[in-house]
């Protein structure tokens, strides 16, 4: 069960569409939300050392970090407590190489973790906190796009399946989403070779699997048209899921990740709800 949700903040316009977002799933389950503030103060370890102009420099920009922080926690407070899930704010006052660090351990104390997609903004350090999550979070990832609808309710959810660790992972954290769903697709892109009967073998006892929790699912080979990630997609759109369940691929050590073709592809551009796991 789905119980306690947290939500990346900075302080920036994008807020709103997590908040929305987390306080949509948190009302499917009855929900905690906690909002995590990542508010970036000045990094000694960064800031020119220039004599006797250092101080003035480092005094200066810790005044500009901490008043926006001050700003932003208030803003984020009154939003947070018109939401209709129970809500707290948590503030972490950190430097940016910290950022990842901190959004993983913010994860692991979550069943989900809600943030926007990591590449739109050209900002590293919004993708080093996503793939943080993500890869070393431990649990699931909520990736949220640009306007993304709120989740009011989940009807028809489409899982990119393959017969990894990674997918398998993404369906148990997405159990609870997946038996309020009404319509479940378990999707697999064809490769056209001796790996599809493995691949449906599989996805066969996966749909039994599904089937013992009270999961309405059906199995479809997608035929690919073009990249995996704008096959699953189509997929999605035509059946109107209003999320994508899937595994990401990857590993991130030491903040320099390496992330699979297919699961870059998807946060990079998905136009859906994304709910992924390692």
């Amino acid at each position: 069960m789905i119980r306690d949700i947290v939500v990346q903040l900075n302080g920036g316009d994008a807020d709103k569409t997590r908040l929305a977002q987390a306080d949509g799933l948190a009302g499917l389950f009855e929900a905690h939300v906690t909002g995590a503030f990542l508010n970036v103060v000045p990094d000694y370890a960064t800031l020119i050392d220039g004599g006797v102009a250092a101080p003035g420099i480092r005094r200066e920009s810790e005044t500009i970090a901490h008043e926006f922080g001050d700003a932003a926690e208030a803003r984020l407070k009154s939003e947070l407590s018109h939401l209709k899930a129970p809500a707290m704010l948590r503030r972490y006052d950190v430097p940016r190489r910290e950022l990842a660090r901190v959004a993983a351990e913010a994860a692991r104390a979550a069943d989900v973790f809600v943030l926007s997609r990591p590449y739109d903004s050209g900002d590293d350090s919004a993708a080093d906190t996503a793939e943080a999550a993500l890869f070393e979070g431990g649990r699931s990832v909520c990736v949220v796009p640009p306007g993304a609808s709120t989740i009011g309710a989940i009807d028809t959810v489409l899982v990119g399946w393959s017969n990894t660790r990674e997918c398998g992972r993404a369906v148990a954290e997405a159990m609870p989403i997946l038996r309020q769903a009404k319509t479940v697709v378990l999707a697999s892109v064809a490769r056209h070779g001796e790996r599809d009967a493995e691949l449906k073998a599989a996805a066969d006892d996966m749909v039994r699997h599904l089937g013992h929790h009270g999961v309405p699912v059906e199995f479809r080979f997608l035929e690919r048209k073009d990249d995996v990630a704008d096959t699953l997609v189509r997929e999605a759109q035509a059946i109107g899921a209003q999320l994508i369940v899937t595994g990401a691929y990857g590993h991130s050590r030491l903040r320099e990740a390496v992330v699979g073709g297919v699961t870059r592809d998807l946060l990079r551009k998905c136009p859906l709800p994304l709910l992924m796991a390692h």
